[in-house]
């Protein structure tokens, strides 16, 4: 409000001042012009023997010529410093002023001096005349005259010079001009000669009424801001209450002399000059009264107008800076006025556009039933707190807001305005949203994390006697392929385990020598049921494709979640195509590599579709977590940005190319294997055997499931190991603490009845330093776990449920490695 409050004081100002120059304006069209009248009438009166102001009354004489003629000098004087201030040619009619003034001046001094005049004029003029006196002016007049000539000399001097003090010290010159004026009309007004006792003459009516003219004439030339012309214009307080008080004051002392001269006694004074002295003296205590008083009047309403400005400055910024939309409406229901973030939210290029449109609150709302709700509300009670609805801004986005509104009253039982608040809340529904849905997540995480490790114990146990199954078997077995069968169901459960998990953030990545063309080919089936039969799925896969260094379950996740991505971006059907490819970034199509990415040698798997496509500025944002185009309540917006993950926990990158109406591809990149250009090949449990076996080392074995327990020992007992087994830690112990000293490996689940798996090697190790360490389990998310395994050299870790080839790599990989001294 500031704003509108400045603009009316500003207003107010040049109005006063406007004001004011036309009042000085008014005040030199009357005198310039009165005094030349006077002066004139005069003049006529002279020579055409006429009475009219010659002479009111026949003990008083009329102007003396000469004054008349000094009059008109001077008239003409003050019209030449006039025309001077708006012309280009100022200086030229500056000096006008000099001659007139001198005449004057020079005039006035030889009458002070003792010179008359008057015989020779009549001797000279040859006009009659029919008054028989004398035509030389008082010397009263004659110094009043010698006073206007150098006040004119100093106006001419400070307006040719722009010099103010010039102009002031002029501007003085008029003040005794005018007291001597006003004193004989005082005496005239008591019948008085006042002043001109003796043989001196007394001075004209006619001459002290023009001399009043001409005084109040050279102050209002001066200029405004000149005193005393000062005093009376402009637009402080000081001279408003002046304008106010002196004219009345005035009035009153004139009335009080008046009332007071036949009373006073002044020691035979004459009472013309007592009341006089009398009036002069109020007047200047009255004005010197008012001035002092006006002087704390005008502190007093200038310090409340500064706290009534800061006040309105202080709620012109609240408004104007209010993160939120402030909005004041007429009873329409328009919107008059909003701050800036009001006019941002509704996307008006300005609040001029706003006045222009005045849009009604009720077209903003996206439901027409919300917004009879609000306005019903806010009508009947005149007041509505955090009512929440969706609202449309002009670039047709919706955004949810909480209104908050209070109805203004006119003073007559009606509503002036409504003022409220529209805070936009999207982002925090938003935020809640996401809130639910990371609390569903942890859900299924904790949920998972509860039941993967018994889970995971029974897959261990269904895959690892498959597998002995299967070493035992004969290759021409009919039973074979179904025990193969059943191994994959094995492998398939656990991977759906590892998804759950991997969704809870509480999955490690298992990094190992990967072909990706196998993880395609293994989940080709199962893609194509999940996306149904309208859509085509087909590969492009290279032969000659490097090995990765990755998590296979984890690969697998991200092509599911760009497969099915693919899928939602094609509603009617479409074609899907996975391939895979060698890349050495900047050459073979890859960009460029991030900076942070290691390596060189990279494998590529890409999906592409051909849907509808993405803008730049979705495909900008389709990494964010919970960020998804699909509708609310058809996707967590999570699917990408596991990918995104999943990629660059691998220390790999994803490219997007997408054109609207045309389709979208994804172009993942993994680090390839070391041995990738040595044709390295993946390790399998069929081979473990001739890789891995034992040289009759003794493991510790700690499993409290039984099954898992006997496989495993089993396992190892084939390939080469001694093995002893125990349920539990504490009977783990009380065994090391027996034969510590034969045992080289500990091979402990970690979730273990009583203590801990991770404690009891903890222990252990403190009683044999170089002692292995191997810790399974089928729930990563254990705590100590990570901090135990990155402290100790001679650890690992082995994820349930595990492959036994897994199981003899892991063995035989912990036990040659060289002395570890704790």
């Amino acid at each position: 409000m500031q704003g509108a409050s400045g603009d009316r004081e500003l207003s107010q100002m040049v109005t006063l001042t406007a004001r004011s120059g036309s009042m000085l304006n008014a005040v030199k069209g009357v005198c310039i012009p009165g005094v030349a009248v006077m002066a004139a009438l005069a003049g006529l009166g002279w020579v055409f023997d006429l009475r009219v102001l010659a002479a009111f009354h026949h003990d008083y004489l009329p102007m003396a010529p000469a004054s008349a003629v000094l009059f008109i000098a001077m008239t003409v004087s003050l019209l030449m410093l006039e025309l001077a201030r708006p012309k280009g040619e100022s200086t030229r009619y500056r000096l006008l002023v000099l001659p007139f003034a001198c005449v004057i001046l020079a005039v006035a001094v030889l009458r002070l001096a003792g010179v008359g005049w008057a015989g020779e004029f009549a001797a000279i003029s040859r006009i009659p005349v029919s008054f028989q006196a004398d035509w030389n002016m008082t010397y009263l007049t004659a110094a009043m005259f010698t006073v206007i000539a150098v006040a004119l000399f100093l106006l001419a001097a400070g307006e040719e010079f722009g010099r103010r003090r010039l102009l002031q010290a002029g501007s003085l010159m008029s003040v005794p001009v005018i007291a001597v004026a006003l004193s004989a009309l005082t005496g005239y007004v008591h019948g008085g000669t006042l002043l001109y006792e003796g043989e001196s003459m007394p001075q004209a009516l006619t001459t002290a009424v023009t001399f009043l003219l001409a005084g109040v004439a050279i102050t209002a030339v001066a200029g405004p801001d000149v005193w005393p012309a000062s005093v009376m214009t402009g637009s402080g307080i000081r001279v408003r209450l002046t304008q106010v008080f002196l004219p009345l004051t005035i009035a009153i002392v004139l009335f009080s002399d008046m009332l007071a001269v036949a009373t006073v006694d002044w020691s035979g004074a004459q009472p013309t000059i007592a009341s006089s002295v009398a009036m002069a003296a109020f007047i200047i205590i009255v004005v010197a009264v008012v001035q002092l008083v006006s002087r704390e009047v005008a502190v007093s309403i200038r310090q409340h107008e500064a706290s009534k400005q800061k006040a309105e400055a202080k709620y012109r910024d609240l408004f104007e800076d209010s993160l939120d939309a402030v909005f004041i409406m007429d009873p329409d229901w328009r919107l008059v006025e909003l701050n800036r973030a009001g006019v941002d939210f509704f996307g008006f290029s300005s609040k001029a556009a706003l006045a222009k449109a005045q849009p009604s609150i009720l077209d903003i709302f996206s439901d027409e039933n919300a917004a009879g709700v609000f306005c019903g509300q806010l009508a009947g009670t005149g007041l509505i707190r955090d009512y929440e609805a969706r609202m449309r801004c002009r670039d047709g986005g919706e955004v949810e807001v909480a209104l908050t509104a209070v109805a203004e009253s006119d003073g007559n039982n009606g509503v002036a305005s409504y003022r409220g608040v529209i805070r936009d809340i999207t982002e925090k529904r938003l935020l809640e949203r996401q809130l639910v849905q990371a609390q569903k997540m942890e859900s299924i995480g904790r949920l998972a994390g509860g039941v993967a490790h018994d889970f995971n114990n029974l897959l261990t146990a269904i895959q690892g006697y498959t597998e002995l199954a299967l070493m035992e078997m004969p290759l021409d077995s009919g039973v074979r392929a179904d025990l193969v069968q059943v191994r994959e169901s094995a492998d398939r459960a656990a991977a759906l385990t590892r998804q759950l998990l991997l969704f809870s953030r509480r999955q490690q990545m298992d990094l190992k020598t990967v072909n990706l063309n196998r993880t395609v080919a293994e989940m080709e089936r199962m893609l194509a049921r999940v996306v149904g039969e309208q859509y085509v799925i087909s590969t492009r896969l290279d032969v000659d494709l490097w090995l990765a260094e990755a998590d296979s379950v984890l690969m697998g996740q991200v092509l599911m979640n760009l497969v099915v991505n693919a899928r939602d971006a094609m509603a009617g059907g479409g074609r899907i195509t996975i391939s895979t490819g060698n890349a050495i970034p900047g050459q073979d199509g890859a960009l460029a590599a991030p900076l942070e990415a290691p390596g060189d040698h990279y494998v590529r798997l890409s999906v592409e579709d051909t849907g509808v496509g993405m803008d730049e500025e979705t495909v900008g944002r389709i990494f964010e977590p919970f960020f998804s185009t699909k509708e609310q309540g058809q996707g967590t917006g999570l699917g990408l940005s596991v990918v995104y993950g999943i990629v660059s926990e691998h220390g790999g990158w994803v490219e997007v190319e997408s054109v609207p109406g045309r389709g979208t591809t994804f172009d993942i990149y993994i680090p390839a294997s070391q041995e990738s250009q040595g044709g390295a090949r993946e390790a399998t449990a069929g081979d473990a055997s001739e890789y891995f076996s034992g040289n009759d080392e003794l493991v510790l074995l700690v499993e409290d499931e039984e099954r898992v327990r006997r496989l495993a020992a089993e396992t190892l007992a084939r390939h080469g190991y001694r093995v002893v087994d125990v349920p539990d830690a504490e009977a783990a112990h009380d065994l090391f603490l027996l034969r510590g000293d034969e045992i080289d490996l500990l091979f402990t689940d970690i979730v273990l009845p009583g203590e801990s798996g991770v404690a009891l090697a903890t222990r252990l190790v403190g009683l044999k330093p170089g002692l292995r360490v191997l810790l399974a389990s089928g729930y990563s998310g254990e705590q100590l776990k990570e901090e135990f395994i990155s402290s100790h050299d001679g650890a690992a870790f082995l994820q349930k449920p595990y492959r036994l080839g897994a199981l003899l790599e892991q063995v035989r990989t912990l036990l040659d490695r060289g002395p570890d001294n704790g």
